[in-house]
C-alpha cells in the first residue's frame, strides 16, 4: 500500500499548498489589483477578505462589485458570499458558477445617457456607482470578439436585500433561490426561479413618491432567454413567468394596466391592497389566477373618461370564468369625469366595469382580437348636469344640451364585432335646446341597441325611445313667451345605423374593430359619420314644431296633438333623401296667414334632399274641417277638405326659414251662413249679407312676395238687406290672385269677377222675380289688404240687363211718383266705379251706370259716423243732384253737372 500512502501525502501536500497559495492570493491586495486590470471599463471587484477551504470554492466578506455595459451601470454589494467556480472553462471565456449563496445583498443600476433623451428631470434620482461617473451610452457598432459565458446555478440569497434601479429604491427581507445563464456583448440572459419568499419594505419612486407601503411576495419569478438590449420594458413580459402569492399593500396600482394594454386608451392608477394569486407564462396569464385589490384610491382612464373612487379590482381566470380573463372594476363610491372637462359627469355608488380577453398580456391594440370584451353595469349613477353629455354630440347637429339633472342606469357589452346596450336616462326638467329654440322638459331615454356582426350588417336599436313630458318650448332669445306644457314619445320599432364605412365593412375581419374605434375616434365623430335607416312610430300633445318648420313667412301655426310612424335616413351624420314622418290627428288646427281651420289632419314630411341644411317636403292635409278668421269666435264654413303643400328647402332650427311656396289647395268647402263675409263689406253701408249658403273652393299658390291662383264661391241661395230691403239671389265670385304680399295679407285681385242672377225683391209696395236678369261686376284693378277692418282699392266695371230689381227697391223705400219709376227703368245698363275702403270708411272716386236715356254717377265719403256724398241723377235731358251730409240730404237742380264734375274725393 505504499502507493496509497505516497498519493495520500502527494494530495495533502497539494491540499496544504492550494491553502497556502489561495489564501495567501486571496489576501494579498495586488490579487485585486491584477484582476480590476483585466477590462477596468467593464468591471471592477473588492473583497475585505476571502478564502478557500477546498479546491474552486471561495467564501469572502465585504464584497463589492460594479461595472457597466455599453448602455448601464451596476454596482452588486454584499458583506458574504460564497461560490464554486470551474476554472479550466475559464480558458475558453466561459463562467462557470455553482451553490452561490449571499447575504443581504444590494443591487444599483442606472442607465448610461442616450443623445436623443431628456434626463434634466430625473437624472437626481439615479443611484451612485462607486468610481464610475455617469458616462454616455456606446452606440458605436459592436467589434467582433468572442463573448463570455456565464451559467451561474442554484443562486440562494437570503437576510435583507436593497435595491436602486433608476429612480425606484426600495428594500426586502426574505430569500431566493434561482438559476441564470448570460451571454455577453448583446447574448441572451435568463432566469429560472426555484423559490421566492420576500417580505417587501417600500418603494419609493424619485426619492419621496412612495410605490408601496410593505407586502409579501411567495413563490416563483422564471424568464426565458432573452436579448436585453433588444427587450426593454414591455417587450420583456414575452420571456416572464410567474407563480406566486402576493399581498401587497400598494400606492400604484399602475401594473394593472398591463391587463388592459391590448385596448386603446385604457389604464389604471390609484392605491389599495393586493392579494391572491396571479400566475402567468411568458405573456399568457394562466388558469388559477385570482387577485383582488381593494382599492381606497382606484384611477381608471378609459375612451376618454376618468372614473374616480373607491372600490374593488377583482382579475381572474378561473374555469368559472370560461378560462378568458376577466378584470373587473367594482367601484362602491366613485365620480366619472370627462378628459376636456372638470366638472363631475357622472357620481353615484354602484358601477362595474368588466374587461375581458384571452389572458394575452401584454395585448396588441393594433389587433383584431375577437375575446376582447369590455362590459358596463351602472345603477342609478347621477348626472348633475345634462350640460356635460354635450362631449357626446357632433358639433354639427343643432341640439345644445343646457342643463338640468338626471340618472343613468343600464348595460352594455362591446366587443371587437359585437354590441348590446340597454341604457336608460331620466331627467326632471332637461334644459334643451335646438338652435334658436329652447325648452325644458322632463326627460326619459332608453337607449337599446345589438349588433352581433359590426363588420357585415348594421346595429339595431329596435326598443330604444325618446319621451318627453311636460316641455315648454320658447324662444331662446327670449322673444317668445312659453308655450302650453306638451308631451311627446318615439320609440324605434325597425331599421338599422351604422359607423363603419362600406369599405371598411367590405374589410371583414380586417376592418378597425369597435374597441380600436373607440379608442381612437371621439364619441362625437363617431356619432358625426352615421349612417342609418330607422324606423319610428309615436304620439306629441302639441304640433306647433311643425309651424316652426316652415317658418314665419305665411304665419303658420298648426295645433293638436297626433300619433305619427315613419323613418330616418342619416348618411354621414346628416338627415338623408327618404326620410318621412307622416302623422294623422282627430282634432288639428292649421293657422295660414289670419284664417284657422280645424278639423281631421293628415301631415307627411319627405326629405327630398338631405344634407346639412335639408330640403322638406311637407303636406299638411285637413278633411271634415271648419275654416274661420283667427279673430271669429265661431266658424262659419264647413265640410272643408283643405291641403297645404310646400318645399322647404335649406332648412335650418338657427335660421329663418328661406323663402318657399306654399300651395293652397281648397278642394271643398260649405258657407253655412254668408253673413261671415259683412266683415268685407263696407261698415254701415246699405248692404249686409243675412243668411245664405255657398260652396267655397280655391287653388292659390304663396310665395314670400307674390301671390297667384283663384278662389271661387257660388251662391243659390243668398240673401241681403240692401237698404233694409230683403233681397235674394245667386252670387258666383271668381277671384283671380295675380300679386301681393301674403306676410302683409296684401293681395291683388285684379281681374276678378262677380255675378249675380235670379235676383228677388220682395216688398209691400214692388216686386221683382226673374231668373233671366244677370249682373256682372268686373275688377280690372283691384287691390286688398285682409285685415280686420279690411282694406280695399278697387275699379270696378258693371254690366246690368236692366234697372228692375233696383227700381224695385226705390218703390219700396217710398219712391214716388209712379212716372218717376217708369223712368228709371231701362235696359243694358254699363258702369264704372273707383272706390278705396280703408280705416271703416269708403272712398268712391268715381261710380257711374249709364243707359240709353238715363245716367246715375255718385262720389263721396261714407263712415261709420258720418257722411258727405253727391248723387247725380240724368234722365234724357233732366238731370238733379242728391247731396248727403251727416244725416241729411237735399234736392239741387240749378247747373248740377257742374258741381258734380267740380266735386272732389280727398284721397
Amino acid at each position: 500500500m505504499t502507493w496509497l500512502r505516497k498519493l495520500t501525502a502527494v494530495l495533502v501536500i497539494a491540499q496544504i499548498l492550494y491553502l497556502l497559495v489561495i489564501n495567501i492570493a486571496l489576501q494579498l491586495p495586488i490579487t485585486q489589483t491584477l484582476i480590476n486590470k483585466i477590462r477596468p471599463d467593464k468591471f471592477h471587484v473588492s473583497w475585505e477578505s476571502a478564502w478557500s477551504w477546498y479546491p474552486f470554492r471561495v467564501h469572502a466578506t465585504g464584497i463589492s462589485a460594479n461595472g457597466q455595459s455599453r448602455s448601464q451601470q451596476w454596482q452588486l454589494d454584499t458583506p458574504a458570499a460564497a461560490a464554486s467556480i470551474a476554472v479550466t472553462p475559464l480558458l475558453l471565456k466561459r463562467v462557470w458558477v455553482r451553490d452561490v449563496i449571499a447575504a443581504d445583498v444590494a443591487y444599483r443600476q442606472r442607465p448610461r445617457l442616450k443623445a436623443d433623451k431628456d434626463y434634466t428631470d430625473i437624472i437626481e434620482f439615479f443611484p451612485s456607482i462607486e468610481g464610475r461617473e455617469v458616462t454616455e451610452a456606446v452606440t458605436t457598432p459592436w467589434q467582433k470578439k468572442r463573448p463570455w459565458h456565464i451559467e451561474v446555478k442554484n443562486i440562494k440569497a437570503g437576510g435583507s436585500h436593497s435595491f436602486w434601479v433608476y429612480q425606484a429604491r426600495g428594500s426586502m427581507d426574505g430569500e431566493l433561490n434561482a438559476d441564470l445563464t448570460y451571454i455577453t456583448r448583446g447574448g441572451p440572459f435568463s432566469l429560472t426561479g426555484h423559490e421566492l419568499n420576500l417580505s417587501l419594505n417600500p418603494l419609493y419612486l424619485n426619492g419621496q413618491t412612495e410605490v408601496f407601503q410593505h407586502g409579501t411576495i411567495t413563490g416563483r419569478i422564471d424568464f426565458a432567454p432573452f436579448i436585453p438590449r433588444e427587450n426593454k420594458g414591455l417587450p420583456l413580459l414575452k420571456y416572464l413567468s410567474l407563480d406566486t402569492e402576493v399581498d401587497i399593500e400598494t400606492n400604484s396600482l399602475a401594473f394593472v394596466s398591463l391587463f388592459t394594454r391590448a385596448f386603446e386608451d385604457i389604464s389604471v392608477n390609484g392605491q389599495g391592497r393586493v392579494q391572491g394569486t396571479l400566475r402567468y407564462h411568458q405573456g399568457q396569464v394562466l388558469r388559477g389566477t385570482d387577485l383582488a385589490v381593494d382599492a381606497s384610491d382606484l384611477r381608471l382612464r378609459m375612451y376618454a373618461h376618468r372614473i374616480e373612487g373607491n372600490g374593488k379590482i377583482i382579475l381572474r381566470l378561473l374555469s368559472e370564468t370560461g378560462d378568458q380573463l376577466d378584470l373587473a372594476f367594482q367601484y362602491r363610491d366613485l365620480a366619472v369625469t370627462h378628459r376636456d372637462d372638470t366638472e363631475v359627469l357622472l357620481r353615484g355608488q354602484d358601477l362595474t366595469v368588466s374587461i375581458g380577453g384571452d389572458g394575452r398580456v401584454p395585448g396588441d391594440p393594433g389587433e383584431v382580437n375577437k375575446s376582447r370584451s369590455i362590459a358596463f353595469a351602472v345603477d342609478g349613477l347621477e348626472l348633475p348636469d345634462l350640460a356635460r353629455l354635450q362631449h357626446y354630440l357632433p358639433p354639427k347637429w343643432p341640439i345644445t344640451l343646457y342643463g338640468g339633472s338626471g340618472r343613468l342606469g343600464g348595460t352594455a357589452t362591446l366587443k371587437p364585432t359585437t354590441l348590446q346596450v340597454a341604457l336608460s336616462l331620466e331627467s326632471e326638467r332637461a334644459d334643451l335646446g335646438l338652435e334658436r329654440y329652447r325648452f325644458d322638459t322632463d326627460l326619459d331615454v332608453a337607449l337599446k341597441l345589438d349588433n352581433p356582426e359590426l363588420a357585415v350588417r348594421g346595429t339595431s336599436a329596435i326598443g330604444s325611445h325618446i319621451k318627453l313630458t311636460g316641455a315648454r318650448l320658447r324662444r331662446a332669445d327670449g322673444d317668445s313667451a312659453e308655450s302650453e306644457p306638451w308631451d311627446a314619445a318615439l320609440m324605434i320599432d325597425d331599421g338599422e345605423f351604422t359607423v363603419l364605412r362600406a369599405q371598411d365593412k367590405a374589410a371583414g375581419d380586417k376592418a378597425a374593430d369597435l374597441l380600436q374605434t373607440l379608442g381612437r375616434t371621439p364619441y362625437r365623430a363617431l356619432l358625426g359619420k352615421t349612417s342609418a335607416a330607422l324606423g319610428f312610430h309615436g304620439n306629441i300633445s302639441s304640433l306647433a314644431w311643425l309651424g316652426v318648420l316652415m317658418g314665419d313667412a305665411y304665419h303658420i301655426g298648426v295645433r293638436g296633438r297626433g300619433a305619427f310612424d315613419g323613418t330616418v335616413n342619416l348618411a354621414d351624420g346628416w338627415p338623408a333623401k327618404g326620410t318621412r314622418l307622416a302623422l294623422s290627428s282627430n282634432g288639428m288646427a292649421v293657422t295660414v296667414l289670419d284664417y284657422v281651420s280645424t278639423g281631421d289632419g293628415r301631415v307627411n314630411l319627405m326629405a327630398e334632399q338631405g344634407g346639412r341644411n335639408p330640403d322638406w317636403a311637407v303636406d299638411i292635409a285637413l278633411t271634415h274641417a271648419d275654416l274661420k278668421r283667427s279673430y271669429e269666435s265661431k266658424a262659419a264654413i264647413e265640410d272643408v277638405n283643405l291641403n297645404l303643400a310646400a318645399r322647404v328647402e335649406d332648412f335650418s332650427f338657427g335660421q329663418e326659414a328661406k323663402p318657399f311656396t306654399l300651395q293652397l289647395d281648397l278642394a271643398s268647402a260649405d258657407v253655412e251662413d254668408m253673413s261671415v263675409f259683412n266683415d268685407y263689406l263696407p261698415p254701415d253701408g246699405s248692404l249686409r249679407f243675412t243668411r245664405g249658403t255657398a260652396s267655397l273652393s280655391a287653388d292659390i299658390a304663396l310665395q314670400q312676395d307674390d301671390a297667384d291662383g283663384w278662389v271661387k264661391l257660388e251662391s243659390s241661395a243668398l240673401n241681403a238687406l240692401v237698404g233694409g230691403q230683403s233681397v235674394s239671389g245667386d252670387l258666383t265670385a271668381d277671384i283671380l290672385l295675380v300679386d301681393g304680399v301674403p306676410r302683409d295679407m296684401v293681395f291683388d285681385i285684379s281681374g276678378s269677377e262677380l255675378r249675380l242672377a235670379n235676383v228677388r225683391v220682395v216688398g209691400k209696395q214692388a216686386q221683382f222675380d226673374e231668373a233671366y236678369w244677370s249682373s256682372t261686376i268686373k275688377l280690372p284693378r283691384a287691390e286688398t289688404v285682409l285685415t280686420k277692418p279690411p282694406r280695399l282699392d278697387i275699379e270696378a266695371e258693371l254690366s246690368m240687363s236692366d234697372s228692375r230689381p233696383i227700381v224695385a227697391l226705390f218703390d219700396n223705400q217710398g219712391w214716388r211718383p209712379k212716372f218717376l219709376s217708369n223712368m228709371l227703368t231701362v235696359e243694358d245698363i254699363d258702369g264704372t266705379a273707383s272706390l278705396r275702403l280703408a280705416n271703416d270708411q269708403l272712398k268712391i272716386f268715381q261710380a257711374a251706370v249709364v243707359s240709353d236715356n238715363i245716367e246715375a254717377a255718385v262720389k263721396g265719403t261714407l263712415g261709420r259716423d258720418s257722411r258727405d256724398a253727391m248723387v247725380y241723377l240724368r234722365y234724357k235731358k233732366a238731370d238733379g243732384l242728391i247731396k248727403l251730409r251727416d244725416g241729411g240730404w237735399n234736392l239741387d237742380i240749378l247747373k248740377v253737372r257742374e258741381k258734380f264734375d267740380a266735386y272732389r274725393v280727398a284721397p
